[in-house]
């Protein structure tokens, strides 16, 4: 693509930004380039105009002004009009959109946080790519990742390839997963992937036993490693509520969550130190679901709001309401 020229739009009479009323509230100050960009833009947008000049112009554009979705969705329909215009030529499709995600892997890369990139990407995939590829997207996802492996829109767009291109070997994906709680046991965002793969296993086969026992201790182990670290708890409490019989389940991980905390002394309510207050909340929601041990959820609760965790004292005292 050439270098973008100013004087290449020197025909068009540019839209204006601004009402330019005596007094206005809130006046925003545009700079002058963003107000000649933007009223070139919103001119040829009105004639829909979806030439090269346009295209370039789109490209400036979301230089500098990269969360403008006005912008990116005019670039989209110029897009497929080019697309269209070649519709009984792959190979000429194909180049097109490639050179398309090519550019747009810089613009990510240059944006981490912008939302709209993602989007416009699975419409090009969606809509108008013939033929689509993982391998194509794995590059620039884990670039992303690498970079911030909590961004939450990256995370997101990769769930979607997952279910975009019908992906059933998960091996690979929990792996992934494996080597980045490796790296950092407190990525939510890691965990919360692993969760929706089995989720996603579970959909096309039934989850076999053994994997399941697996996957306890391999979360066993993770809690054991840091005891007071919330991720792989509500982990656990999930995946034993999606794969598990629940009531079975918890009441047969208490002597595991009793070695973090001294439950007796706790019962006593003598609040000893303990290692993780996770596991007593895990331990109170695992004696509420027998009648037999609802008083010893109660003691639980007390010691969460008094002394464990007594920021949410109020949620811990409804509970216990709860449990009268």
């Amino acid at each position: 693509m050439s270098d973008f020229n100013v004087e290449d739009y020197s025909d068009v009479t540019l839209s204006p930004l601004t009402s330019d009323v005596e007094n206005e509230l809130c006046k925003i100050m545009y700079t002058e380039e963003y107000k000649q960009l933007m009223g070139i833009a919103f001119t040829l947008m009105k004639q829909d105009e979806f030439s090269d000049r346009a295209f370039q112009l789109t490209s400036k554009i979301i230089d500098i002004a990269p969360a403008f979705y006005t912008i990116w969705n005019y670039r989209y329909k110029i897009l497929d009009d080019k697309v269209t215009s070649c519709r009984e030529n792959d190979d000429a499709r194909i180049n097109l959109l490639n050179d398309e995600l090519d550019w747009l892997d810089e613009v990510t890369l240059n944006n981490p946080k912008n939302y709209q990139i993602w989007s416009y990407r699975q419409s090009l995939l969606t809509n108008l790519h013939p033929s689509p590829s993982i391998k194509r997207e794995l590059p620039i996802l884990q670039l992303m990742i690498d970079d911030d492996s909590k961004n939450y829109h990256v995370w997101s767009y990769r769930k979607w390839c997952i279910i975009f291109f019908k992906i059933t070997d998960f091996n690979k994906e929990l792996e992934y997963t494996n080597s980045l709680i490796d790296s950092d046991i407190y990525n939510n965002s890691a965990w919360n992937h692993r969760m929706f793969i089995f989720k996603s296993i579970n959909q096309s086969e039934k989850l076999d036993q053994s994997i399941i026992n697996g996957e306890v201790d391999y979360i066993k182990g993770k809690i054991e490693t840091v005891p007071q670290n919330i991720s792989p708890w509500n982990y656990l409490r999930g995946f034993l509520h999606n794969f598990c019989h629940e009531t079975t389940a918890v009441s047969d991980l208490i002597p595991f969550a009793e070695k973090f905390v001294n439950i007796e002394e706790i019962q006593n309510q003598q609040l000893p130190d303990i290692e993780s207050s996770y596991a007593l909340e895990f331990l109170a929601e695992a004696f509420s679901l027998d009648d037999s041990t609802k008083q010893r959820a109660v003691e639980c609760y007390k010691g969460l709001a008094t002394k464990y965790d007594p920021i949410r004292e109020n949620l811990w005292n409804h509970k216990i309401e709860l449990l009268k």
